[in-house]
Order: C-alpha cells, then sequence, then structure tokens
C-alpha cells in the first residue's frame, strides 16, 4: 500500500493550488489494483483505520522532507472516512502528525465524505469543530451523491465543497447536469465556499466550468494521480503538465 498525488489546480491559470493523497494498492507485477476493488473490504473489516493513518502520517512526513530540503510544497488533502470518525479522535490525530513533524496545519486539509457529514451530523460537527480549533481545514467530499442538498450547505461547518465527477457535464447537450452545478456553485458563491471540481477529464467540461464561475478542478485534464517523487519535480519544474 502507497499513496500517490492527484493535483488540484486554478482553472483559469493552471496553478497547481494543492493536491490529494489517493491510497493505492500496488500489485506484485506492478500494477495497480483499483481502489473500488479493496476500499470496501477494508472498511467492513475497520482496517481502513489503520491504512488511513499510514496514509496520513506518510504525507506529513514527506511534507516535513521537502520542506526540510527546500522544495516547494503545497497543502495536501486527506481523506478521513466515517469508520475513522466513530473509531478514532482524528482532531487529536492530525493534530499530533502536525506537531511531530512541525508543520502548519494549513497543509494538511481534512477532507470528509458528504456521506459522513449527513450519517455521523454530530460526530462530524464535532470533529469540524475541533479540527478548525487546531487550524486545520475542511473539505465536503463527493457533494450530491448522498443525501445532501444545497439547503444543507447552510448548516454546516465546511471549508471547502468537493463537487463529485458525476455531475460534470459530459457535452453541451446535457443541460441538466450543466443546471444543476450551475445551482450548486451560485449556492457555494453565496456563501463564500469555494468548490473543487473532481473529474474534469475534458477541454470542453472546463470551459463549460469556466463560465459557470468555477474556480478549481481536479481531474485527468490537468493531471493523474502520482507518485510524491514525480509530484515534487512537477512543483520544481512549474508546474509543466
Amino acid at each position: 500500500m502507497t499513496y500517490y498525488l492527484q493535483p488540484q489546480v486554478d482553472m483559469e491559470t493552471g496553478e497547481i493550488v494543492g493536491a490529494e493523497a489517493l491510497t493505492r494498492w500496488i500489485d506484485k507485477d506492478g500494477s495497480l489494483i483499483s481502489p473500488t476493488t479493496f476500499i470496501p473490504a477494508l472498511e467492513e473489516s475497520g482496517f481502513v483505520v489503520t491504512l488511513d493513518k499510514y496514509v496520513w502520517q506518510g504525507v506529513a512526513s514527506w511534507l516535513r522532507e521537502c520542506i526540510d530540503r527546500g522544495l516547494r510544497v503545497v497543502p495536501i488533502s486527506l481523506n478521513v472516512s466515517r469508520v475513522d470518525i466513530l473509531a478514532c479522535d482524528v482532531a487529536e490525530h492530525m493534530g499530533a502528525l502536525a506537531a511531530q513533524y512541525n508543520l502548519p496545519p494549513e497543509l494538511m486539509r481534512i477532507e470528509i465524505t458528504e456521506t459522513a457529514y449527513t450519517g455521523e451530523s454530530e460526530a462530524v460537527d464535532k470533529l469540524t469543530a475541533d479540527l478548525h480549533t487546531r487550524g486545520f481545514s475542511t473539505y465536503m467530499d463527493d457533494f450530491g451523491t448522498g443525501q445532501s442538498t444545497l439547503a444543507m450547505l447552510k448548516n454546516v461547518n465546511v471549508d471547502v465543497i468537493k463537487l463529485d465527477r458525476t455531475f460534470v457535464p459530459t457535452d453541451r447537450d446535457q443541460s441538466r447536469s450543466a443546471q444543476i452545478v450551475s445551482s450548486m456553485l451560485e449556492m457555494a458563491q453565496s456563501l463564500h465556499l469555494p468548490v473543487v471540481i473532481e473529474g474534469v477529464e475534458t477541454n470542453e467540461q472546463a470551459n463549460m466550468l469556466l463560465q459557470m464561475g468555477a474556480h478549481y478542478a481536479q481531474g485527468f485534464l490537468y493531471y493523474r494521480p502520482m507518485q510524491a517523487k514525480d509530484f515534487e519535480a512537477l512543483l520544481d519544474g512549474g508546474n509543466k503538465n
């Protein structure tokens, strides 16, 4: 098991503004096993908590190493699942990692799945409050895939919304998807919530989203997930795709 990093970009300038740490399982032959194959089983067994902690620590250690080497760093998003929230004190754990590696909390962004916000709202409210007290920012990941509504955004303690890839229009004929995305962006803007669009894969999609007022994106159009060493080289090379 290891982690890859997928850059998040400013859609207008192409500048890398952050990245998401994604768990990857490398098979014996060097091929990657899809997370959809192993994550559900790990969540059911509870082992996903151990795996997530391993990834969180790996990213924190890597950030410290980059800083010590004088390399450019950007904030990294760390995924936190519903299982993590119920099994451990995530805020305390993140705070301990930041202290252990002498990292500003701004470099560790905490992504919490939308299903956790809707299914464990009381626990998530406490967690986000504790994280904010410690200086961490929080993201709602996969927004729109569960039972959330636009009105729900008014009541959650979150700093950034990540719009799920299923809402990204695939062509100009999909007016319904475009209308939904436009409404979500308008609502988020009225609440002063930045939005990161997941799964942007074509220039046409990017242009449509820019016209709707989107600013930040993550997807194959810009960069695929990559090893940390390749991400270092990317940042050092001036964000060249």
